[in-house]
């Protein structure tokens, strides 16, 4: 019997060995094999809490540092720290970073909380960006 995982390795539960999905494995031609005759391996284990937490957090940062890399920025905190520029238009948009970043990290922790009581599940990437506030530059 066989276990799928998050990569392209397989893995033979008789001995918990990974298998590469390499043609020129006599492991892996065994696995296809076993997956000929009908079987079906079993499902990947689904991330612990924890761990969507962490890709939720990381998408979430991405999604900030994204941001300001349109202006030039090399990051969202980067661009916070003109928010004490001299000059209006660095100023402006540095202000508005560290807005948006409040505003941001904010509502992603309301959900979090949310989850953590569990009064709601886990969100998706989408769902989660949806709720979040609109990142815009000033005119």
């Amino acid at each position: 019997m066989y276990k799928l995982t998050n990569s392209t390795s397989i893995i033979r539960l008789s001995d918990n060995a990974f298998i590469p999905a390499d043609d020129a494995n006599t492991d892996y031609q065994a696995y296809l094999k076993w997956l000929a005759e009908g079987n079906t391996p079993q499902p990947v284990d689904p991330p612990s809490p924890q761990q969507v937490e962490a890709q939720l957090t990381s998408a979430i940062q991405q999604r900030l540092d994204t941001f300001a890399q349109q202006r030039g920025y090399d990051n969202i905190l980067s661009a916070c720290t003109y928010a004490t520029s001299s000059v209006p238009k660095f100023q402006s948009e540095g202000q508005n970073c560290v807005n948006l970043r409040d505003a941001t990290w904010s509502a992603a922790y309301a959900v979090l909380a949310d989850v953590q009581a569990n009064t709601r599940p886990i969100p998706t990437e989408t769902e989660l960006f949806a709720e979040l506030p609109v990142l815009t530059w000033p005119n």
